[in-house]
Order: C-alpha cells, then sequence, then structure tokens
C-alpha cells in the first residue's frame, strides 16, 4: 500500500478505518488478513499488542509495522490511537453508505446517493494536494497535443474530459477502444501528455496504452480511485479520489462523479489561468451550438 502523504492527507486527518476499507481491493493477502482483524472488531485491535494481532491475521509483526506505515500512521501504535479516535465516526460512516434497502423511497434513495456523493468530494478535497492539481493543470494547458483514454465505465468521464478541454482551446482528444488507444498512444512524443482515467486503476487498454505514451515520451497524468495499482505507478502524476462505496456499486456512479468533479477543477483553473482567450473560445463555441438549436 502507498502511504497518503503528499496527497494532502497527514496523521491529524487520516480516519484508518475509513483509509482501510477504501484501500482493501488493492492490499496484498497478508495487509487483508490483518484489515479483516480490525475491521472486525476495532475496539478489540486497539487492546491487541502487536504480538496479538500478528498471530489472529497470521502475519509477521514486520507485515503489520509496514501495513500501519503503509496508512500514513508511522507505526502501530499510532494505528491504534487512529482507531480509537475514530471508532465512533466509523461507525457512523457504516450507517451513511449502508445499501439502499427495497424499503426505501425514491428520495430515501436519493438522498443516499447525495450523502455519498458530498462525502466523495469532501474526501477527495483533503486527499488530493495543490501541488498535484497544479502540476497536473500545467502540464495539460501547456501540451502540444493531449490524448484522453478511458475505456468501459470510464469511457463517458474520458469523452465529457475531451468535450471541456476541446472548449476552453487545448488540443485535446479522447480515445476509448482499447486497441485506437494503443495506437495513439504510439504517435505521441515529448511535449505531449497522456491523460489516463480508470476507477480501479487495473484497466489493461488504459495502461497499456499509458505505458507505450510514456516510453514514447510523453508525459502521464492519471485519474483513478485506489493510489498503489498499476497505472499510478507508471504515472508521472496521480490524482487519486477518496470514496466509500458498497461492493453493489463498485465500479461506482459516486466514484465516477467524483473523477469528473477533479476534470471540471482541471479545466475551470486552466479557463481562468488562460483568459481572456478561454472566454472567447467558449463564447464563439456557444454561439455556434445556438446556430443549431431551433
Amino acid at each position: 500500500m502507498l502511504a497518503p502523504e503528499g496527497r494532502g492527507w497527514t496523521v491529524d486527518t487520516v480516519n484508518s478505518l475509513e483509509l482501510i476499507r477504501v484501500r482493501y481491493n488493492t492490499m496484498s493477502a497478508a495487509e487483508k488478513r490483518i484489515a479483516d482483524v480490525v475491521l472486525a472488531a476495532p475496539a478489540r485491535a486497539i487492546d491487541m499488542t502487536i504480538a496479538q494481532l500478528a498471530i489472529c491475521a497470521d502475519v509477521s509483526e514486520g507485515t503489520i509495522i509496514n501495513f500501519s506505515k503503509g496508512l500514513g500512521l508511522g507505526g502501530f501504535t499510532k494505528l491504534k490511537l487512529n482507531i480509537a479516535a475514530n471508532l465512533d465516526s466509523g461507525a457512523a460512516a457504516n450507517m451513511k453508505f449502508r445499501d439502499i434497502a427495497p424499503s426505501d423511497s425514491p428520495k430515501q434513495a436519493f438522498c443516499k446517493m447525495i450523502e455519498g456523493a458530498i462525502d466523495a468530494f469532501q474526501r477527495t478535497a483533503s486527499a488530493i494536494s495543490d501541488a498535484d492539481l497544479r502540476r497536473a493543470a500545467e502540464l495539460l494547458m501547456n501540451a502540444r497535443h493531449i490524448e484522453i483514454y478511458g475505456v468501459e465505465n470510464s469511457a463517458w468521464v474520458a469523452r465529457i474530459a475531451y468535450d471541456q478541454l476541446m472548449r476552453i482551446g487545448l488540443p485535446a482528444y479522447a480515445v476509448t477502444d482499447s486497441g485506437a488507444a494503443s495506437i495513439s498512444a504510439s504517435h505521441l512524443s515529448e511535449g505531449c501528455v497522456a491523460l489516463g482515467i480508470s476507477d480501479s486503476g487495473r484497466m489493461r487498454g488504459t495502461i497499456h496504452a499509458m505505458d507505450i505514451a510514456h516510453q514514447h515520451g510523453a508525459r502521464t497524468v492519471c485519474i483513478t480511485s485506489y493510489p498503489d495499482t498499476p497505472l499510478t505507478r507508471i504515472c508521472d502524476i496521480s490524482l487519486v479520489i477518496e470514496s466509500i462505496e458498497s461492493q453493489q456499486r463498485r465500479e461506482a456512479v459516486i466514484s465516477r462523479l467524483t473523477h469528473l468533479l477533479v476534470v471540471d477543477t482541471l479545466c475551470a483553473y486552466i479557463g481562468a489561468q488562460t483568459q481572456p482567450r478561454s472566454i472567447e473560445l467558449m463564447d464563439e463555441v456557444q454561439r455556434y451550438l445556438s446556430e443549431l438549436r431551433e
């Protein structure tokens, strides 16, 4: 697991219980055994010695220390203190993100989805650093050419990113087919930027295209939901959102909305930095589009 420092996380802001849930699917088998013990009975876990937890999880004490450091907490003692501090808020998060029940009204389901989206937006605001957002925006702003890759559930985010970047005058193009993405990436070179969008960070088509782009000298930026994946490991800048969602909604609407929020943020910042030219371009776009309406 990758430690959260560097994207706005600090020891004081980390909620270890929530972070373990968010990153569970990307953990190693040994890390998952530790997570299972902690999440099953967090109150009991904080009373354990490191030796007792090692026995319960069938791992070494060193693995527990590395697990704690991977959460940005320095060691097992700090992990226990953090769990103790967040027990109540962790329980509240579980209640907030329970699955929509058959007995829920449409309005109740709607409100639960809104709660999830707001929470994801707030988590992401804390998780993504200003420095990473600024670096990503500057790469896009100064790129000779931008290729955006997103397949399957991330394809529509890639298409919207293309539309938004194009409207403010950036030379962007979206490719949402895995084969075409690899071909497109092979045509990139220095001065170009490849933007990969993937919830899991493990979509082979996107990873392959981004790797090819990197090999050809392009700078690489990704928007994803997990911090330590094949996609983040090959990118110059990784913008990782934070969202807790039920397993029924993974590859989820809330995560994709949060990815889209990151795209809109980059476009808004770039538009502000490049005005009045960006405003002139958007006005021109609106004028042409209005000619297509009756």
